[in-house]
């Protein structure tokens, strides 16, 4: 479970979509991660409204109120039936309207018993598709499916059997940084990091200084936070100059995100060829959640620096200025951590 550290003023994501792209479909499982299901038998399941009397996790429905992340995902909600009674269905349906009487009935897909979680969503799971849940055969199936699953972790991690080799969250940290890291996890899209009021709360643990990896084209990179699974997650600011006018360009990437071939190429392209050029022998093995969790630190930096200069001058998240020394002004503030000025 990822180690994280939450505050008011800390830094919060917000995604910066291309125009006219629908927004990710969030699908959210009710069962251990909306609704806090206690241990009990049939037995206990057969007594009325047993379903209807379960708990709460309260930062995941905090979270999927939120107006937010509504601005962020296409929220759906999944009740799935897990036994053959009949009372579970209506009861989980009925503690849901109790809990969120304004979620969108249209958007409460229902998973009869016995049937899988990917036959149940409309129109097939679709490639950006995430799954929020608890259940690591539903996130098994939705990932060979070809959409995003996110484990969560926490309050809802009390039936996992092994190591969760894929995308998590942990529901026991603040709302705002539960819809951050949401907001990261999605495939293909860049996040912007914004300071609520004027100052950034970092921690000097988690988060690197800023590196300048190009002095001619005024680029800076860090690690934005080195405790993400997979590599951390990194930041760059460029400036561009065009024709007329010139543009500081930003971009997010989760290494996380990346693939273990890709990691693999990216081992190759730098003139690796044996993780134990890379790590303690000892770590060397098949596991590659534990392979990621031993990389240092001088390994992702030379990812994430071979992404930024090869994807940063064609990525969407562009802030538009008259001259580039306004454009240098502007990444030289954030560098700073002083509140930008000067954008178009």
């Amino acid at each position: 479970m990822p180690n994280t550290i939450s505050h008011p003023d800390a830094l919060r994501a917000e995604t910066v979509g291309v125009a006219g792209k629908q927004p990710v479909r969030l699908f959210v499982a009710l069962e251990n991660v909306l609704m806090q299901m206690k241990d009990g038998g049939i037995e206990d399941m057969c007594k009325p409204e047993w379903f209807i009397h379960q708990s709460e996790n309260e930062n995941i429905m905090k979270a999927i109120r939120s107006l937010r992340l509504k601005s962020i995902f296409d929220i759906y909600i999944l009740i799935k039936q897990t036994t053959p009674l009949s009372n579970e269905l209506p009861e989980k349906q009925e503690w849901m309207d109790r809990k969120y009487q304004t979620f969108p009935k249209s958007k409460i897909i229902t998973v009869p018993y016995g049937k899988n979680v990917v036959d149940s969503v409309p129109g097939s799971v679709h490639k950006a598709d995430m799954l929020l849940s608890a259940d690591e055969a539903d996130l098994d199936d939705w990932r060979h499916n070809g959409g995003v699953s996110v484990k969560v972790f926490g309050k809802a991690n009390k039936n996992t059997q092994h190591a969760w080799n894929g995308k998590y969250i942990c529901d026991l940290i603040s709302v705002d940084r539960i819809i951050d890291d949401l907001a990261i996890l999605q495939p293909g899209i860049a996040v912007v990091r914004l300071a609520d009021a004027n100052s950034r709360i970092e921690d000097a643990e988690e988060i690197g200084e800023w590196m300048l990896v190009d002095k001619d084209s005024y680029m800076y990179m860090r690690c934005e936070n080195n405790r993400d699974y997979g590599g951390g997650t990194y930041d760059a600011y460029k400036v561009l100059a065009l024709e007329e006018e010139s543009c500081a360009a930003h971009m997010t990437i989760n290494l996380g995100d990346y693939s273990d071939e890709s990691l693999l190429k990216y081992m190759n392209l730098f003139g690796y060829t044996k993780f134990e050029q890379i790590c303690e022998p000892a770590y060397y093995g098949t596991n590659m959640m534990l392979l990621r969790d031993k990389m240092p630190r001088s390994f992702w930096n030379k990812i994430a620096e071979f992404i930024f200069r090869t994807e940063l001058d064609n990525h969407p998240d562009f802030r538009k200025f008259d001259t580039i020394r306004k454009a240098q002004t502007y990444v030289y503030n954030i560098i700073r951590q002083a509140k930008p000025v000067g954008a178009a």
